[in-house]
């Protein structure tokens, strides 16, 4: 069977011509996403003594990029936590999924974020429990690479569910545009323009205001300045001028100490609002300015809210897509980072 012929491939795969056992290497354009398929065959096993048939092991490599995931660094394995002699069996909340592979990974909640139900769905398909190797995948530096093994005689032929693993990889290779998409029509509503066409949790993925009162910015950063912990978030913000005293910082209590605003090291009138607990170092004035937006605190429900001299940011510490909330968030974060139209530092001062 000629399976690359199939995908319209010219790479022959069902037998290779006489001393052409070499590798064979094709690249099947998907939904835009580039695909590398390599197989590399061998004889197993030839003995004219014996009267025994060759046998063929073909190894099979399926490759794509996957833009925006550089951080990501996982595997997995067609198996059982049971047989897996103890490796860590990272559970990606899709019950097929995780009744037939273990997982490996750092970061489980950035490996939940990149590999979404149909991006399991997609690789659950490439199993077949009667493969000699079945495909087993890595995802690291940016890239997905699944791996399987065949074996046959009286000629080399490509792994089961060969099909499977490539529309696979061309899933996974275009889950960061189709993401930008997403929120690229979300941005069209919310009056915010994205910064490109790949969502990136590496560096941040931004959209910006072009129409708004104030310069309001949504990202997704892995790192902010005033936290240690890398991993996945959100921040709105605004850049806003207010005297050295108008500082203060709120979060959430159940927020760990390394998660906390820098403002959280302030010393001054503590307070509590929208289920957020802070400290104000210029008396009340925090309290007062948030005071008229409890609802839509309430309503976003940020993990934590900073304002400096120079910036207002809420922040989540999640992923949140959760459109309701961020309209909240930036109605919060515009309001008190516009100019009040009488001048001075801004409407709450």
């Amino acid at each position: 069977m000629n399976v690359l012929g199939l995908l319209g491939v010219d790479t022959v795969v069902a037998a290779w011509p006489d001393g052409g056992t070499g590798p064979r290497t094709s690249v099947v354009e998907r939904d835009g996403v580039a695909v590398t398929v390599e197989l590399r065959p061998r004889r197993h096993l030839d003995s004219t003594e014996l009267e025994l048939p060759a046998q063929w092991v073909v190894d099979a490599t399926v490759r794509a990029p996957m833009p925006g995931s550089r951080r990501l660094r996982m595997a997995a394995w067609p198996g059982t936590y049971f047989v897996a002699f103890g490796r860590q069996d990272v559970l990606l909340d899709h019950h097929a999924f995780d009744d037939r592979f273990v997982v490996k990974t750092a970061d489980a909640e950035l490996t939940r974020f990149w590999l979404g139900d149909d991006e399991l769905a997609a690789l659950l398909a490439t199993y077949e429990p009667v493969a000699a190797r079945p495909f087993a995948f890595q995802i690291a530096d940016g890239e997905l690479e699944l791996r399987a093994r065949s074996t046959s005689h009286p000629e080399p032929t490509a792994p089961l569910r060969l099909p499977e693993a490539i529309a696979a990889a061309a899933q996974l290779g275009g889950r960061a545009h189709r993401l930008a998409a997403a929120w690229r029509a979300r941005g069209a509503t919310l009056g915010l323009v994205p910064s490109g066409d790949v969502f990136d949790t590496d560096g941040g993925y931004v959209l910006r205001s072009d129409a708004r009162r104030a310069a309001l910015e949504l990202s997704f950063p892995d790192a902010v300045p005033s936290v240690s912990r890398r991993g996945l978030r959100t921040v709105v913000r605004a850049p806003r001028t207010s005297p050295a005293d108008t500082v203060g910082a709120l979060w959430r209590d159940a927020l760990p100490r390394w998660d906390r605003p820098a403002g959280a090291k302030l010393r001054g009138a503590a307070f509590e609002i929208a289920g957020l607990g802070g400290h104000d170092r210029g008396g009340p004035w925090l309290a007062a300015a948030l005071a008229p937006h409890a609802g839509a605190l309430a309503a976003a429900a940020p993990d934590a809210v900073a304002i400096t001299p120079g910036t207002v940011e809420l922040r989540w510490e999640r992923y949140l897509d959760d459109v309701a909330a961020i309209v909240a968030g930036l109605d919060v974060v515009e309001q008190l980072a516009a100019p009040h139209p009488g001048g001075g530092d801004g409407p709450y001062r």
